[in-house]
């Protein structure tokens, strides 16, 4: 390069294969304005790289591999204004690299701590890249709302998550062996889960912002491209989509009980495990996918390490991101608002019962008003997380995508909302209280496993008043035998019904102090609908339910209560009266067997009419500090 005319005032060298640029080549050069050397492979610069360019204008670098640079290689470029250093891997972060840089206007890197570099420049006009959404030069986060604001959702979705699964597991211990009605606990305690690895992406990103505090512009690069900024990232993408995953399988187990409530086709404990096994095996495998398949630093695009999918920006793996992010999330919401619409329309036509405490209109519309913002709270938080997200995400297809500061907030605080809020309203806001005052009963005294009482494991008061006025020595053994029967399958004859009055749930409902919470309910539908069946099996119709017709015990440890089928006197057919005589009749006694299956159906409908009606009981709710 000896033989470059002095007064060339344009060089293009780009494509040349150059590697090494010798100290002042170009120090007779003074009049050149336009230096292209631009896709070369050029290693290298150092303080006299450039050295006698004191009118150069534009200075092309780009596409070159300069891991070495030492000094100021710009410091004689005092006129330069246009710097080029795309794709040329320069990892110097030494300030005095953009020394001598008085007249710069635009500046292009790979790096935005650069652009921090020069941030006092009275010259500079266009600097890129830009700085993310997030961050500034000194901070990971730069906003302190934003600061205070991740680590209370990170406090919150740790504390509140492990709060929720300790409960759950010390409860599972307790109740082990109980086979009824497991799925719910056991979805709960996995959605519990997947928001915990939320609050600690969170705790991440809030450590590492403490950490990079007034420095991060340096490090900046180092943190994007850290292993755990990648496994925040991760940690991020499984816990998102799997809380919405877990929340709307949820919504449809609940959804199907309200539809179904004498179906036997329903998520137990072992099927529950399975769907919850399936789900976490799938989302590792899907939230791993993208950093292994797609180039770039997937997971850290940003100084947060999230891909949301909702700015004008196309980089690979974009689309994947949209359809995890915006398609899944947009179908799960609504199936999950479908749901939660269903039983409450469900709720909203069922007939009210003929029981012994009437209603009046305003307690009816009351109710109604209970039933209609429990569901739209369920229903409003999971759409405040997710629909602000989904229509950013299509916005983002068109001209109109959002701006850097939205995307941010729905990074920091609308992502992991439902992280932060799901323990409280899914265990403690929508729990009824199990303060329960027990007055004239007296104290269970059954075994450990409570939780799954048969009729011979009744409370003492129950047991007492399921005793026959006929003596034993005259009941014959098969008399005894269904006797048993009817007890295991929670059945007890009309005759003798007033000794069970005080346990009557239309009874106990006018108490001021009961309470039941939804495991209560879930019991009782659970030992109603065991009753029915086994009448059933028998060939004997039931006839309407209502509040009569359900005895319940509720001394139980642990705010436990089961439920027995009070049999309708229209259930019994005409007997002799030694029969009648007896205070307990069993079914084995009741051999008539009724043909009209249209009996049997119109049972089921008043069984499920009478579930819907149950379950939209007024429930107190209980704030846990």
């Amino acid at each position: 390069m000896s033989t470059i005319p002095k007064n060339i005032k344009q060089l293009d060298l780009s494509g040349n294969g150059i590697t090494h640029l010798e100290n002042r080549t170009f120090q007779s050069n003074n009049n050149l304005r336009i230096l292209n050397f631009s896709f070369n492979g050029i290693i290298s610069l150092d303080q006299n790289s450039f050295y006698g360019l004191t009118r150069l204008k534009t200075l092309d670098l780009r596409g070159n591999r300069l891991t070495k640079v030492t000094g100021s290689p710009f410091q004689s470029l005092r006129l330069l204004t246009y710097l080029f250093l795309q794709d040329s891997n320069v990892i110097t972060s030494n300030p005095e690299f953009v020394y001598g840089l008085d007249s710069i206007q635009i500046f292009h890197s790979d790096r935005n701590y650069y652009c921090c570099l020069l941030e006092d420049s009275d010259t500079l006009t266009e600097c890129l890249p830009p700085r993310d959404e997030f961050s500034s030069c000194t901070d990971l986060i730069q906003s302190v709302t934003q600061k205070v604001l991740i680590w209370i959702m990170a406090l919150s979705a740790l504390s509140g998550n492990i709060i929720v699964i300790v409960l759950r597991l010390c409860k599972k211990r307790n109740t082990d062996q109980r086979k009824n009605n497991s799925a719910q606990p056991m979805l709960i305690m996995n959605l519990a889960i997947a928001d915990l690895l939320m609050g600690c992406y969170l705790l991440m990103i809030a450590i590492a912002d403490a950490s990079y505090k007034g420095r991060y512009g340096l490090f900046s690069d180092i943190w994007q491209t850290s292993f755990y900024c990648r496994l925040a990232g991760f940690l991020s993408t499984i816990s998102s989509v799997a809380s919405v995953i877990f929340l709307t399988v949820i919504s449809f187990d609940r959804c199907h009980s309200v539809l179904y409530p004498l179906s036997t086709h329903r998520l137990r404990e072992r099927s529950a495990l399975n769907v919850c096994l399936f789900i976490w095996t799938t989302m590792v495998i899907v939230s791993a996918l993208p950093a292994v398949v797609f180039e770039g630093n997937y997971y850290g695009r940003s100084s947060v390490c999230l891909a949301l999918p909702i700015t004008s920006d196309r980089p690979s793996g974009w689309v994947y991101s949209f359809v995890l992010f915006i398609i899944l999330s947009l179908l799960l919401c609504t199936v999950i608002v479908t749901c939660y619409t269903i039983i409450f329309i469900i709720a909203r036509r069922s007939t009210k019962f003929s029981t012994s405490v009437s209603k009046s209109d305003e307690q009816m519309k009351q109710e109604q008003l209970q039933i209609a913002l429990k569901v739209s709270l369920l229903v409003a938080s999971d759409l405040a997380c997710w629909m602000p997200i989904i229509i950013m995400g299509f916005l983002a297809l068109t001209p109109s995508a959002v701006t850097g500061d939205v995307y941010a907030w729905t990074a920091i605080v609308v992502l992991p909302i439902n992280s932060a809020v799901n323990p409280y309203l899914y265990t403690f806001l929508i729990k009824r209280a199990r303060k329960v005052e027990e007055k004239s009963l007296p104290k269970s005294l059954t075994s450990s496993d409570n939780r799954m009482l048969i009729s011979a494991s009744a409370s003492p008061a129950i047991q007492r008043a399921m005793v026959p006025t006929v003596s034993d020595s005259v009941q014959s053994s098969i008399t005894k035998t269904a006797l048993a029967a009817m007890r295991i399958n929670r059945v007890i004859a009309p005759s003798g019904k007033e000794r069970y009055r005080s346990y009557q749930l239309s009874t106990l409902i006018s108490k001021r102090h009961f309470n039941l919470t939804n495991e209560n309910k879930e019991d009782i539908i659970e030992d109603l609908r065991k009753a029915l069946q086994h009448l059933h099996n028998g060939g004997i119709p039931h006839g309407k339910i209502n509040y009569e017709h359900i005895i319940i015990d509720e001394v139980l440890p642990h705010g436990n209560k089961r439920a027995y089928l009070l049999m309708a006197s229209t259930a019994i057919p005409e007997q002799g009266n030694d029969k009648a005589k007896t205070s307990d009749i069993e079914l084995a006694d009741i051999n008539v067997k009724t043909k009209n299956n249209n009996e049997f159906e119109k049972d089921l409908q008043e069984f499920e009419s009478f579930c819907v009606e149950f379950w939209s009981m007024e429930s107190n709710v209980t704030f846990v500090n």
